[in-house]
Protein backbone atom coordinates (compact mmCIF):
# COMPACT_ATOMS: atom_id res chain seq x y z
CA UNK A 1 0.00 0.00 0.00
CA UNK A 2 1.27 3.42 -0.94
CA UNK A 3 -0.45 6.79 -0.58
CA UNK A 4 -0.20 8.96 -3.72
CA UNK A 5 -1.85 12.31 -4.31
CA UNK A 6 -4.47 12.56 -7.04
CA UNK A 7 -3.07 13.68 -10.40
CA UNK A 8 0.38 12.22 -9.82
CA UNK A 9 1.97 9.76 -12.23
CA UNK A 10 2.95 6.37 -10.79
CA UNK A 11 5.18 3.72 -12.38
CA UNK A 12 5.05 0.22 -10.92
CA UNK A 13 7.54 -2.45 -12.00
CA UNK A 14 7.93 -6.14 -11.15
CA UNK A 15 10.88 -8.43 -11.95
CA UNK A 16 10.60 -10.25 -15.27
CA UNK A 17 11.04 -13.63 -13.52
CA UNK A 18 11.18 -14.81 -9.92
CA UNK A 19 12.17 -18.18 -8.46
CA UNK A 20 10.65 -19.34 -5.22
CA UNK A 21 10.77 -22.80 -3.61
CA UNK A 22 12.21 -24.37 -6.77
CA UNK A 23 9.62 -22.90 -9.19
CA UNK A 24 10.22 -20.06 -11.65
CA UNK A 25 7.44 -17.64 -12.55
CA UNK A 26 7.35 -15.05 -15.37
CA UNK A 27 5.44 -11.79 -14.97
CA UNK A 28 2.56 -11.89 -17.46
CA UNK A 29 1.03 -8.52 -16.63
CA UNK A 30 -1.40 -7.10 -14.13
CA UNK A 31 -5.01 -6.50 -13.24
CA UNK A 32 -6.13 -3.31 -11.64
CA UNK A 33 -8.94 -1.24 -10.27
CA UNK A 34 -9.61 2.45 -9.98
CA UNK A 35 -7.22 4.41 -12.21
CA UNK A 36 -5.43 1.27 -13.39
CA UNK A 37 -6.58 -0.85 -16.32
CA UNK A 38 -5.29 -4.41 -16.97
CA UNK A 39 -2.11 -4.75 -19.04
CA UNK A 40 0.75 -7.01 -20.07
CA UNK A 41 4.46 -6.96 -19.28
CA UNK A 42 6.14 -6.10 -16.02
CA UNK A 43 5.76 -2.30 -15.99
CA UNK A 44 2.52 -0.42 -15.28
CA UNK A 45 2.08 3.38 -15.56
CA UNK A 46 -0.92 5.36 -14.41
CA UNK A 47 -2.05 8.80 -13.33
CA UNK A 48 -3.89 8.59 -10.05
CA UNK A 49 -7.42 9.99 -10.09
CA UNK A 50 -9.03 7.68 -7.52
CA UNK A 51 -8.21 4.85 -5.12
CA UNK A 52 -6.50 2.15 -7.20
CA UNK A 53 -5.16 -1.34 -6.72
CA UNK A 54 -2.65 -3.32 -8.80
CA UNK A 55 -2.28 -7.12 -8.76
CA UNK A 56 0.60 -8.73 -10.67
CA UNK A 57 -0.16 -11.86 -12.70
CA UNK A 58 2.44 -14.66 -12.84
CA UNK A 59 2.79 -17.73 -15.09
CA UNK A 60 4.66 -20.83 -13.93
CA UNK A 61 7.45 -21.48 -16.46
CA UNK A 62 10.11 -23.83 -15.04
CA UNK A 63 10.97 -26.10 -12.11
CA UNK A 64 14.38 -26.59 -10.48
CA UNK A 65 16.03 -30.02 -10.90
CA UNK A 66 18.91 -30.76 -8.49
CA UNK A 67 20.99 -33.90 -9.12
CA UNK A 68 23.59 -35.20 -6.66
CA UNK A 69 25.76 -38.29 -6.53
CA UNK A 70 26.48 -40.75 -3.74
CA UNK A 71 29.70 -42.63 -4.40
CA UNK A 72 32.01 -41.94 -7.31
CA UNK A 73 30.35 -41.04 -10.62
CA UNK A 74 28.72 -38.19 -12.51
CA UNK A 75 25.59 -36.97 -14.30
CA UNK A 76 25.16 -34.35 -17.02
CA UNK A 77 23.83 -31.66 -14.68
CA UNK A 78 23.93 -30.78 -11.00
CA UNK A 79 21.24 -28.08 -11.02
CA UNK A 80 19.05 -26.61 -13.77
CA UNK A 81 15.71 -24.93 -14.39
CA UNK A 82 13.66 -27.19 -16.70
CA UNK A 83 10.43 -26.23 -18.50
CA UNK A 84 7.36 -27.18 -16.46
CA UNK A 85 5.52 -30.25 -17.79
CA UNK A 86 8.48 -31.58 -19.81
CA UNK A 87 10.70 -34.62 -19.28
CA UNK A 88 14.48 -34.53 -18.82
CA UNK A 89 16.63 -37.64 -19.39
CA UNK A 90 19.64 -38.11 -17.13
CA UNK A 91 22.44 -40.64 -17.48
CA UNK A 92 24.55 -41.72 -14.51
CA UNK A 93 28.17 -42.52 -15.45
CA UNK A 94 30.29 -44.38 -12.90
CA UNK A 95 33.96 -43.57 -12.31
CA UNK A 96 36.54 -46.30 -13.05
CA UNK A 97 36.18 -49.26 -10.64
CA UNK A 98 32.68 -48.06 -9.65
CA UNK A 99 29.23 -49.11 -10.90
CA UNK A 100 25.85 -47.41 -10.96
CA UNK A 101 23.38 -48.97 -8.50
CA UNK A 102 20.14 -46.93 -8.41
CA UNK A 103 18.30 -43.59 -8.44
CA UNK A 104 16.54 -42.18 -5.37
CA UNK A 105 14.90 -38.95 -4.20
CA UNK A 106 11.84 -37.20 -5.67
CA UNK A 107 11.23 -39.89 -8.28
CA UNK A 108 7.42 -40.41 -8.26
CA UNK A 109 6.16 -40.25 -11.85
CA UNK A 110 9.66 -40.80 -13.30
CA UNK A 111 10.85 -43.78 -15.33
CA UNK A 112 14.13 -45.70 -15.20
CA UNK A 113 16.14 -48.04 -17.40
CA UNK A 114 19.52 -49.21 -16.14
CA UNK A 115 21.57 -46.05 -15.48
CA UNK A 116 19.12 -43.69 -17.25
CA UNK A 117 16.32 -41.77 -15.55
CA UNK A 118 13.57 -39.83 -17.32
CA UNK A 119 12.44 -37.11 -14.94
CA UNK A 120 8.95 -35.60 -15.26
CA UNK A 121 9.20 -31.92 -14.36
CA UNK A 122 5.80 -31.48 -12.74
CA UNK A 123 7.35 -30.18 -9.50
CA UNK A 124 10.77 -29.12 -8.17
CA UNK A 125 12.87 -32.29 -7.83
CA UNK A 126 15.99 -33.54 -6.07
CA UNK A 127 17.34 -36.87 -7.32
CA UNK A 128 20.40 -38.87 -6.32
CA UNK A 129 22.49 -41.19 -8.51
CA UNK A 130 24.02 -43.94 -6.36
CA UNK A 131 27.33 -45.64 -7.19
CA UNK A 132 29.17 -48.46 -5.41
CA UNK A 133 32.66 -49.88 -5.73
CA UNK A 134 32.96 -52.84 -8.06
CA UNK A 135 33.84 -56.12 -6.39
CA UNK A 136 37.54 -56.73 -7.11
CA UNK A 137 38.29 -59.68 -9.35
CA UNK A 138 41.57 -61.54 -9.01
CA UNK A 139 42.96 -61.86 -12.53
CA UNK A 140 45.80 -64.21 -11.65
CA UNK A 141 45.62 -67.98 -11.50
CA UNK A 142 47.90 -69.73 -9.04
CA UNK A 143 48.17 -73.48 -8.58
CA UNK A 144 48.64 -75.17 -5.23
CA UNK A 145 49.67 -78.81 -4.79
CA UNK A 146 51.23 -80.70 -1.85
CA UNK A 147 53.84 -81.94 -4.31
CA UNK A 148 54.54 -78.42 -5.57
CA UNK A 149 57.63 -76.29 -5.19
CA UNK A 150 58.42 -72.94 -3.64
CA UNK A 151 59.62 -71.44 -6.91
CA UNK A 152 57.33 -68.85 -8.50
CA UNK A 153 55.42 -68.21 -10.76
CA UNK A 154 53.04 -71.00 -9.50
CA UNK A 155 51.08 -70.66 -12.78
CA UNK A 156 50.98 -74.35 -13.72
CA UNK A 157 50.87 -77.73 -11.98
CA UNK A 158 54.55 -78.15 -12.74
CA UNK A 159 55.40 -74.97 -10.81
CA UNK A 160 52.60 -75.17 -8.20
CA UNK A 161 53.16 -73.80 -4.72
CA UNK A 162 53.10 -76.23 -1.82
CA UNK A 163 50.39 -74.29 0.03
CA UNK A 164 47.88 -71.49 -0.50
CA UNK A 165 49.82 -69.05 1.65
CA UNK A 166 52.90 -69.38 -0.56
CA UNK A 167 50.84 -68.92 -3.73
CA UNK A 168 49.24 -65.68 -2.47
CA UNK A 169 52.44 -64.16 -1.07
CA UNK A 170 53.70 -63.09 -4.52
Amino acid sequence: TQDVLSGHRVICEAPTTVETEGAEYRCAGWTGSGSLRPGTGNKAQLIISENSELTWQWNLTRYRLIVTQEGSGSTEISSALIAAGTRRTLTASPAPDWEFTCWSGDTNGCSFFENTATILMDQPRRVVAHFSRKTPVLNATHFVSPAGSHVPPFNSWATAATNLSAALDL
